[in-house]
């Protein structure tokens, strides 16, 4: 007899047991989101394989190095002739998505070495697709590969016809 007492009881409990969890909903607010999600000093930087096993600081300058020597290598042997002697750096605006994938998004000529060189950006946008994939970078607070950009500054010297 006490047993069915006890049923509906029980039947209670469960009902609110296994539905409880839609009361104690907790929502994070958006700054906290964002706060979570900004670039922070122990976030991995991109990188490429002979860049590992430096410090951080290290293997950033290591990745920058790789890509200018990749890129100044690349825009060497483009045959570019300039309509004078020319000089000066460009900022490249580079983005590495969550694959390792290097592409150019744009860039800025404060020297105007763009009306200098004939198909400037047609030479860039060839030269950055040629690049080898990188590391991706890791948010480290979720511990997974994240989309970056950066700006990357190169000298160009390119000699008149």
């Amino acid at each position: 007899m006490t047993m069915r007492r006890l049923a509906p009881v029980f039947w209670i409990l469960s009902l609110f047991f296994f539905s409880a969890c839609d009361y104690f909903e907790t929502k994070v607010p958006a700054s906290e989101i964002q706060k979570a999600t900004l670039w922070s000093t122990k976030d991995q930087y991109p990188s490429f394989m002979e860049c590992d096993g430096e410090t951080q600081d290290e293997q950033r300058q290591c990745f920058e190095e790789v890509l200018r020597e990749a890129i100044g290598n690349a825009l060497a042997y483009q045959g570019w002739i300039a309509t004078e002697p020319t000089q000066g750096t460009l900022v490249l605006k580079l983005a590495i998505d969550k694959e390792g994938v290097i592409s150019l998004l744009g860039f800025d000529d404060p020297d105007d070495l763009s009306t200098k060189i004939s198909d400037l950006d047609t030479y860039l946008t060839n030269v950055v697709s040629q690049l080898p994939q990188a590391l991706p970078a890791t948010k480290t607070n979720v511990g997974s590969p994240v989309d970056v950009t950066l700006q990357l500054p190169i000298e160009i010297v390119a000699s008149a016809e």
